[in-house]
């Protein structure tokens, strides 16, 4: 049986914002501000190097869900990374699509997916690598 109700349901849609603090990963600091594409590409990067659920600051849908790939065979990492790479990407508003150019392996325990991000902003490359 479903319960008949009256009640409003109010849903709640998220929007990143564009304008943000520009990182300088390689000395952990924060350099001024960024927005546009750029603002993208460093988001791109950001989210996939947070484990999903790792960090209580963001919710259940930011980052990339990769720990349950390490340990699993190259076969089995080859056919779930791509989609989790997509599925962390595309909770972002700014991002259009996520097309995957090439996934090859690049050691005996490490893979390398090559993509294309289109977003509001432009079109641009990125990489994961993982190993296994």
């Amino acid at each position: 049986m479903i319960p008949k109700t009256n009640e409003n349901v109010t849903i709640r849609i998220e929007q990143y914002y564009n304008k943000s603090y520009r990182m300088d990963f390689e000395n952990k600091r924060i350099v001024g501000t960024s927005d546009g594409l750029d603002s993208v590409v460093q988001a791109v990067r950001k989210i996939l190097s947070t484990p999903r659920y790792s960090e209580r600051i963001y919710s259940g849908d930011y980052g990339i869900e990769i720990n349950n790939l390490m340990g699993k065979s190259i076969p089995y990492v080859r056919a779930n990374l791509w989609l989790a790479i997509n599925e962390a990407l595309m909770v972002d508003n700014r991002i259009l699509s996520v097309t995957l150019d090439s996934l090859d392996q690049v050691a005996v325990d490490a893979l390398r997916a090559t993509f294309s991000v289109q977003s509001k902003y432009g079109t641009f490359s990125s990489s994961l690598s993982v190993e296994v």
